[in-house]
């Protein structure tokens, strides 16, 4: 079975290229102008398929490349050349707050800072570039907000001595390279509010509106679980449940991913359909809605990429063209890396793209392997059992070699928790945006919240009780886990052939 997958080639060359970056400022017009001559010759060889095709995939290996040291190219304003000219440890900056203000514990917040200008020799200077506040000071401070803070400025600190992740380089790929300490005495100034964005500052008006919706009618560990599936506000979690889902392999169920914004789509897809007017209408609204939920839940790199496959599926249905879903998971990829190559290394990005790729891979072969069985005991509980049980293994072959490697744990557990867990979080998301959309009945909906999110819970429970759920391992190298996926790929063009039509 071939099939046809540009995007996937291209993303796989962009990936290359981003990988490939070293930072050598020097190489930069050498490879623009390398970019800009092989695409004129792919242009030249465009009836030779082969050759073109090598050379595309070229041109987004160096755009892949040209792209990430973009990142790199700050002005001569920018914070971080500021701190390298002058002894700026003890600083006063004004800036705008970026972001949600997160309360880490008492008195203490923590948001980026979008800066404006620093005092130099007690004169106000230009500066551009973000820093991350940790204020220890218990104000009332949102988005948009226009502050000056006076603190202690330096790099963030290593607080893992693991090689496989480093928080300053966490920091630095999103462009935050310093912290900013303000101390409970520090000054600290409010001069405006509502600086930021109009429709951000509005849409974190509506998360902080809809968290306190929940934390009003549920119990506290209640709130904090669909504040994560529905807000993807994660921070409020208690620990020993974050150790039942990280055991048992269902901690994607803290996450907003594809099966969140699936669910939303499809809500909110039927609400508009009651409306009248013709069905292009419903598709162009609901692509709307779904960008403002992206953008409202934080846009994270699997919130982006569900977005952007559901708008991608949505418009092939406004043009009557038929869409192959591994192309469209591809663009996702390759359009979340051109807005930041650094995404590449989150962990949740590529958490989220393999887990998917490998339902879409292993999802309809382990139904064909099944499907003698069903078609001779055809029943439909027996049926959701066997695809929730393929959705499961697929996912899970997908992910396992990465969470071995970055958690050190591997959760077999996880194929049976998941057949329950994922139906009742889809059925608590809905109940959810339920509760947020009826006032008037909130209560009503809060004891189904009630009663599924602890039905939910229990389940796990029982599954880390059960013999081999989980188990802890030592360390895993990258050779272990490329061998993995070797394995994985080997397993894929097997099953493929098998189901080839030559096959049978």
């Amino acid at each position: 079975m071939t099939r046809h997958l540009p995007f996937l080639w291209i993303v796989a060359a962009f990936m290359g290229g981003i990988m490939a970056h070293a930072g050598q400022i020097d190489l930069l017009p050498v490879l623009a102008i390398s970019a800009s001559f092989l695409f004129g010759t792919a242009y030249v060889f465009r009836r030779h398929k082969i050759v073109f095709g090598i050379l595309i995939l070229l041109v987004f290996f160096l755009l892949g490349w040209l792209c990430t040291h973009s990142r790199w190219l700050f002005g001569s304003d920018h914070i971080y050349f500021q701190k390298i000219k002058a002894d700026l440890s003890q600083i006063t900056v004004r800036g705008v707050v970026d972001g949600e203000v997160r309360p880490l514990r008492a008195s203490r917040l923590s948001f980026v800072l979008n800066l404006r200008e620093t005092k130099i020799n007690g004169q106000w200077q230009k500066v551009s570039g973000k820093v991350l506040v940790n204020l220890f000071q218990d104000l009332p401070l949102q988005y948009g907000d226009d502050v000056v803070l006076s603190g202690k400025l330096h790099a963030p600190f290593e607080f893992s001595k693991s090689k496989k992740f480093s928080y300053r380089k966490y920091l630095g790929r999103q462009g935050i390279y310093f912290i900013l300490s303000v101390k409970k005495t520090a000054h600290v100034e409010i001069f405006q509010h509502r600086q930021g964005n109009p429709l951000l500052t509005q849409l974190s008006r509506w998360r902080h509106s809809a968290s306190s919706v929940f934390s009003r009618y549920l119990q506290p560990y209640e709130a904090a679980l669909m504040q994560a599936m529905v807000l993807g506000e994660r921070l409020n979690i208690p620990k020993f449940l974050k150790d039942i889902f990280a055991q048992t392999g269902t901690a994607h169920i803290l996450a907003i991913s594809g099966l969140n914004v699936g669910i939303v789509v499809a809500v909110l897809f039927l609400v508009l359909r009651m409306l009248p007017g013709p069905v292009i209408v419903t598709y162009l609204l609901t692509m709307i809605f779904i960008t403002l939920y992206v953008v409202l839940t934080g846009a994270s790199p699997s919130v982006v990429r569900a977005g952007i496959m559901s708008v991608v599926f949505l418009t092939s249905f406004v043009i009557e063209r038929e869409t192959d879903s591994i192309n469209s998971l591809s663009f996702a990829a390759l359009l979340l890396l051109v807005i930041d190559p650094q995404n590449i290394y989150d962990i949740g990005f590529q958490l989220s793209f393999l887990s998917v790729l490998t339902i879409m891979l292993f999802y309809p072969q382990s139904m064909n392997l099944v499907k003698p069985f069903l078609n001779k005991y055809p029943n439909p509980v027996l049926k959701f059992i066997c695809e929730s049980f393929a959705v499961s293994l697929a996912a899970t072959l997908g992910v396992a070699g990465l969470i071995a490697y970055y958690f050190q744990i591997v959760t077999p557990v996880s194929l049976v928790a998941n057949i329950f867990v994922v139906p009742l979080s889809t059925l608590a998301l809905i109940l959810g945006i339920g509760l947020l959309a009826c006032g008037f009945i909130s209560p009503l909906f809060a004891i189904c919240i009630q009663f599924v999110l602890n039905l939910m819970v229990w389940i796990m429970a029982l599954c880390q009780q059960f013999p081999f759920a989980y188990y802890n391992l030592k360390d895993v190298n990258a050779w272990g886990v490329i061998s993995y996926y070797c394995f994985v790929i080997v397993l894929y063009l097997f099953l493929d052939d098998a189901d080839s039509p030559a096959a049978d």
